[in-house]
């Protein structure tokens, strides 16, 4: 209660803004300090409460090279920590906890995602992504080493781990969908789990637009299909917007546009335009691929978020591919044009904007934020 209002009035000022965030931090690491917790706990505390403040964008932006400073400087103090020599006898429980991050942890992660309802493919990018322990886990380490409470073999190993594995995550984001195609086949399991297989509603009736991602735009999209009476099928990988979907009886499926699966059960006979939000050019690529050559007098409409991302889908056979940060400046060049013959329509336009952004807002949309 108290910070927002001291930092309401920080927030005029960027020098003060910064000094207060530093005041801050090193106030929660004195406090915990002296009644008797380690200063990682009151710092760990404080970045928490400055992260929930309505300016933690601003704090991120003006402590970002002062975080890269003493980042530098940590990872240089481990290892100046490191002793080579116990190598030798941690090599066994090293190559042991290697194997079970990289190899079990991922397909714990797959379980519990696929639990709560996500598909085979979500499920494995989101495992494949998190095959690393948690750097989180060095700073515990290195202050266990400070207060005596383990030895330097345990030491070495854990910052060895996080080397080895961080390094490994590294190259499998890289190369997710390759390694994706090769173990796909195997992971229909982790579509059995949860309740996937009764996230759909298919009735038969004509398709005129197949959506493709009901987020942000997706929204605006099928909103507009709904006033044209334009029969329209929505795809999406959240099981929540299927479901509520389902609950307003327009046809859906769940599933990932990834997954040439889901591409192959799109009703896409009969259908005149395929809208597709999500901004993955792999993706899209692949769906323009399969639909095109299912369905050749198909729209196809992609997303991208890069010029060049966007040229390759126009090669790849795109009939218009959707830029958003670009759409909307030229969203307001034509409200400029508007207000310039009717003055009027500001406050109309404005009115309107308003009841839009609360009705996005008990959706749970929310604009992203960039830092």
């Amino acid at each position: 209660f108290v910070f927002p209002k001291i930092f309401k009035f920080a927030a005029k000022s960027q020098e003060l803004l910064f000094l207060l965030s530093i005041s801050i931090c090193f106030l929660f690491a004195m406090a915990f300090s002296y009644i008797g917790f380690s200063i990682i706990i009151g710092a760990f505390i404080a970045g928490v409460t400055l992260a929930n403040l309505p300016y933690n964008l601003e704090i991120i932006s003006k402590v970002k090279s002062l975080k890269d400073f003493f980042a530098i400087i940590f990872f240089v103090s481990l290892g100046m920590e490191l002793v080579l020599g116990f190598t030798n006898s941690i090599k066994v429980p090293l190559i042991i906890f290697f194997l079970f991050v990289v190899c079990v942890k991922p397909f714990i992660t797959m379980f519990l995602t696929s639990f709560f309802g996500f598909r085979k493919r979500t499920a494995f990018m989101t495992g494949i992504s998190l095959n690393q322990i948690s750097e989180f886990s060095l700073i515990i380490v290195s202050q266990g080493l400070f207060l005596g409470q383990i030895n330097k073999n345990i030491f070495t190993l854990t910052v060895l781990l996080a080397i080895g594995t961080i390094t490994i995550t590294s190259y499998t984001i890289q190369y997710d969908e390759w390694i994706y195609s090769l173990f796909k086949k195997r992971l229909k399991i982790f579509d059995k789990f949860g309740e996937s297989s009764g996230l759909e509603y298919t009735p038969r009736r004509q398709v005129n637009v197949i959506l493709c991602g009901h987020n942000r735009i997706g929204y605006s999209i099928a909103k507009t299909m709904h006033k044209l009476h334009k029969g329209l099928f929505v795809v999406d990988f959240n099981p929540e917007i299927v479901k509520m979907m389902i609950n307003k009886k327009i046809p859906c499926l769940y599933g990932d546009i990834g997954d040439l699966e889901v591409i192959e059960r799109l009703p896409l006979k009969g259908a005149q335009l395929l809208i597709s939000t999500v901004p993955n050019a792999k993706d899209n690529l692949l769906l323009l691929k399969e639909v095109k050559e299912r369905n050749k007098s198909l729209i196809v409409y992609v997303t991208a978020n890069q010029i060049e991302e966007a040229l390759t889908l126009y090669n790849a056979g795109a009939d218009y591919v959707i830029l958003p940060h670009f759409l909307g400046g030229e969203h307001v060049s034509l409200l400029i044009e508007d207000f310039s013959k009717n003055i009027g329509n500001i406050i109309a336009t404005k009115l309107k904007h308003i009841k839009e952004l609360k009705n996005r807002q008990e959706m749970g949309h929310e604009h992203p934020k960039h830092h």
